[in-house]
């Protein structure tokens, strides 16, 4: 496609892309682009031209600012599903989760039943491993909230009712740097179980570590017989690096082992089922 043929915002961001193949060809993209704006007029083709200018020509700025024109589109129109794909494009385009949340709450000002909520939830479904745990566990108790309130819970679906389940008995730890001991303290319910051994309650802990260091988790407990696993990457069901029950032939737990950068996850759970307790954590790096 050339810049004669070009009607759409979405063809003229096509044509943008290509003249960057070509030599000296930025000054024509950045026509192109500026042509998409002009022609654009749904939301679809604001995202379309936010997502461009953010991933494909690194102008954030530009880019929020056809967020905004996609926004205040979905605000006149008052489309729900405008709203979420809004929510969509600030999470992945620019990984800002602060504004995926309000979006996503003004998707849920317009909800008005069991599609609309279950639609919502697998928003929040879909970026489940990429946003703040405190903002990912506040949107979906608002969707289970709502089903509660509206009487369609039980429709919704098991896989989406068990990621709600496991959503709230994870936190999030973020980055650990090298030389760092992070403490922390929680308790075993029947609210939270273990993905690994049937019948026993557990409770989740997710790190990322920003270089190769040596990794030393303990788990103690004066209430059970702790188990421990070490998980790769950020989804509860990942392969399992490491698992330990007795440590030095007692009832508490360690790994310690050498680690890449990236995501890990921590489960914390008992040898024996439906031991509830309370537990220490200690990570040293």
């Amino acid at each position: 496609m050339q810049e004669n043929t070009a009607k759409t915002a979405t063809e003229w961001v096509f044509v943008a892309n290509s003249m960057t193949q070509l030599p000296d060809g930025q000054p024509h993209a950045l026509r192109c682009m500026a042509r998409a704006g002009i022609v654009a007029q749904d939301v679809a083709d604001w995202l379309a031209v936010a997502k461009a200018w953010a991933q494909d020509f690194s102008d954030a700025g530009m880019g929020r600012q056809c967020m905004v024109k996609a926004e205040d589109i979905a605000g006149d129109s008052e489309e729900l599903e405008d709203w979420i794909e809004i929510a969509k494009c600030w999470q992945h385009g620019f990984q800002d989760s602060g504004n995926l949340e309000r979006c996503v709450r003004e998707a849920e000002e317009i909800a008005e039943g069991y599609d609309d909520w279950v639609e919502i939830l697998a928003v929040w479904d879909e970026v489940f491993h990429d946003v703040d745990g405190d903002i990912l566990t506040s949107g979906i108790q608002r969707v289970v909230d709502a089903a509660r309130d509206g009487g369609f819970f039980d429709r919704i679906s098991e896989g989406m009712a068990e990621a709600v389940r496991q959503q709230n008995c994870l936190k999030e730890l973020g980055f650990l740097p090298p030389s760092t001991i992070l403490h922390q303290d929680g308790t075993w319910n029947s609210e939270c179980s273990s993905k690994r051994i049937e019948g026993s309650y557990a409770r989740y802990f997710s790190f990322t570590i920003p270089m190769p260091m040596f990794v030393t988790i303990d788990l103690t407990s004066n209430d059970a017989d702790t188990y421990l696993y070490l998980i790769k990457g950020s989804d509860l069901d990942g392969d399992v690096l490491e698992e330990n029950d007795d440590w030095q032939d007692g009832t508490d737990s360690r790994i310690s082992r050498h680690l890449v950068p990236g995501t890990y996850i921590i489960e914390t759970t008992t040898y024996q089922t439906e031991k509830p307790g309370d537990f220490s954590l200690a990570i040293n790096t």
